[in-house]
């Protein structure tokens, strides 16, 4: 989620020139097939294959669901270091979750699949979305989540705190990580006087250096408590991690298949470019993130418009701010509401962002609002702003949220002497610009992402251990399936744009569904039914599209009842 925001003073990754995606026959065929030749040469040497058979023989998955006999677990030791081992003998274990194939008689192998986060739990989301997701390939292979290393159940893991309680602790005394707390009418060429834009700029500032000094304290805590092994904890290990995992589990001969979300499809992208083509199965990237430099996020505001919009259409009986409100154009000035006291415009920022990531919770968001707003009921917006403290977090470990800013800061291109870090000041002026640009309404919660010297300097991530440099484009008629990459058409993290750009650097190695009418992140949050088929045509008959860019219309509609993905059509 993080990766690549703020892209016009985060460094970027090198960037190479997109290839054609027709090649062309003005070139010499023969230098061109002798480009390619030591292209895969250099490929095949990117990545050794060295498995354990010892440990292969040895793994074994155990119930882990009291609910769902079909979800199991195991462990699987990886070099902390692939490429010094084995001279190097440290290892890292990876937590895995699989929803067994149903169809066991017809099983067509794994599919591994990642969340996103960067840092979000891969075997929570087999748990959450295991069967959704079998149901989409009609039970004819396993799906497996993994905890990437330094997340959650593998080990070691980012630790920052010395139990859960001192981390929601933490959370409430730096309330400004991840948002700020800005007025929420922080509109350029807007209502406000420039005396009153520059006081509100200088106080952004001054929040923006304390942020800096907080995440600089917390990223020494986060060294001291796991050391080391945070250097090499970048998606370019990842992706070593997931080529030995698919070799243990399936053998030598069964491509990998792979199914990343948000910041999982950068696993996938790197994964092209990292393994040779003969390691490479079916891969399917929803709600893509463009590796050598993303755009800004700039659909947020417009997925709010759409709530707002959705809310009047579909009336007072479904949507609570509907009953009090005839149109978008009265409902999206309640968003420039700044709460005193305790409830805070930050704490509003919050509860739109939840609302921006997910249209089944927008009947629920109307309702908070409903209530905040119009009948000083702020219950609802503290229950999804604020981090809640129980009892029982002071025996508990803290968890690896941290691990989002160590993975991403590690893949970044570092600084060097020729290209140093901006200053604060610097950084605070470009993101204040940024958020007035794009969204500002729920902009800040990016802010964050532009500490990444912050990071790396009181981490101790360099030298770094596991960053995969490019190049980022492939020649045509590499992959022997191409890539499917999906999109909704408003995504407030990675949009559209991001998806396309994507698809001009992979050629005709890859095929794009637009999910039009698609709210929100991750198209299976927006549930669409001929998206859904498209994906289980490529995974179970292997169809290819022929189309470069094709198009899906929603099934599911805000704010209206869902009889759930499937219902009402005959599955396939």
């Amino acid at each position: 989620m993080g990766q690549h925001f703020f892209q016009t003073f985060m460094p970027k990754q090198d960037r190479y020139n997109a290839l054609p995606r027709h090649p062309s026959h003005s070139k010499p065929a023969l230098f061109a097939i002798i480009c390619f030749l030591c292209w895969l040469a250099f490929r095949g040497d990117v990545l050794p294959f060295r498995v354990n058979r010892r440990q292969a023989s040895t793994i074994s998955w155990f119930p882990c669901s009291s609910s769902d006999p079909r979800i199991e677990c195991t462990h699987i030791s990886v070099p902390l270091d692939h490429k010094e081992y084995p001279s190097d003998e440290r290892n890292l274990t990876i937590a895995l979750t699989r929803y067994k194939a149903s169809d066991q008689y017809s099983r067509q192998g794994s599919i591994f699949v990642n969340p996103g986060g960067p840092g979000v739990s891969g075997t929570n989301f087999i748990h959450e979305s295991g069967s959704l997701l079998s149901s989409i390939v009609q039970g004819k292979y396993d799906i497996i989540g993994f905890d990437p290393r330094g997340v959650n159940q593998s080990t070691p893991y980012v630790s920052c705190f010395p139990s859960r309680l001192d981390e929601v602790a933490w959370s409430f005394e730096t309330s400004r990580i991840p948002g700020m707390n800005l007025p929420l009418t922080l509109i350029r060429n807007g209502t406000w006087g420039s005396d009153e834009l520059a006081m509100v700029q200088a106080d952004f500032e001054r929040q923006f250096l304390l942020m800096s000094v907080q995440t600089q304290s917390l990223a020494r805590k986060c060294q001291q408590r796991t050391g080391e092994s945070l250097a090499y904890m970048g998606t370019e290990a990842v992706v070593r991690d997931v080529n030995l995992m698919s070799l243990v589990l399936e053998g030598d001969k069964a491509p990998i298949n792979y199914w990343g979300f948000s910041s999982g499809t950068i696993i996938g992208q790197y994964m092209v470019q990292m393994l040779p083509p003969h390691r490479l199965g079916k891969i399917v990237l929803d709600s893509v993130s463009n590796v050598p430099g993303s755009d800004y996020p700039h659909h947020i505001d417009k997925v709010l418009s759409a709530f707002a919009s959705s809310c009047v259409l579909a009336g007072p009986e479904r949507c609570e701010l509907a009953k009090s409100f005839k149109s978008a154009e009265e409902i999206l000035p309640l968003f420039h509401n700044s709460f005193p006291g305790v409830v805070t415009a930050a704490d509003l920022r919050r509860l739109l962002w939840n609302c921006v990531f997910l249209i089944r919770f927008w009947p629920e968001a109307a309702q908070t609002l409903h209530g905040a707003l119009l009948h000083d009921d702020f219950s609802g917006v503290i229950k999804y702003s604020r981090a809640q403290i129980r009892n029982e977090f002071a025996g508990q470990n803290d968890t690896s949220t941290m691990a989002m800013h160590i993975i991403d800061c590690i893949d970044y291109k570092p600084y060097t002497l020729h290209y140093p870090p901006p200053t604060h000041e610097e950084l605070a002026k470009i993101v204040f610009e940024d958020i007035q640009r794009f969204s500002p309404r729920v902009a800040d919660r990016f802010a964050m992402f532009t500490l990444c010297n912050d990071w790396t300097t009181h981490a101790g991530l360099d030298p770094r251990k596991s960053r995969f440099g490019g190049p980022f484009t492939l020649p045509d008629d590499t992959l022997d399936t191409p890539i499917l990459l999906l999109s909704n058409t408003l995504d407030p993290v990675t949009p559209l744009s991001q998806a396309k750009d994507t698809l001009e650097r992979l050629g005709n190695n890859a095929r794009l569904v637009q999910q039009v009418g698609g709210f929100g992140h991750y198209t299976i949050n927006h549930w669409s039914d001929c998206t859904a088929r498209r994906v289980q045509e490529y995974f179970v008959h292997g169809q290819i599209l022929d189309e470069d860019v094709s198009f899906c219309e929603v099934t599911e509609q805000p704010f209206a009842a869902f009889d759930g993905p499937f219902r009402g059509t005959t599955q396939a």
